[in-house]
């Protein structure tokens, strides 16, 4: 069975076991790179625990890089 999530603005299908850490994976971010922020329905996750928080139907992700410029 699947899921549907809002990750940035899109919807995308994923398995119903799918994680933080996997939604991060499809923009190809992984939770060792630094400057990097995931929010799931608006509450920021810890880098720590995108591995274990587990996304349900309608949850909708932000995932973040920042930047840094003049």
């Amino acid at each position: 069975m699947s899921v549907k999530v809002s990750i940035n603005g899109t919807t995308h299908s994923l398995s119903e076991s799918s994680t933080v850490a996997d939604a991060a994976a499809l923009f190809g971010v992984t939770p060792a790179e630094c400057g990097i922020a995931a929010a799931v329905d608006g509450r920021v996750v810890r880098r720590r625990d995108w591995a274990s928080t587990t996304l349900t139907d309608g949850s909708t992700v932000e995932v973040v890089r920042a930047t840094a410029g003049g």
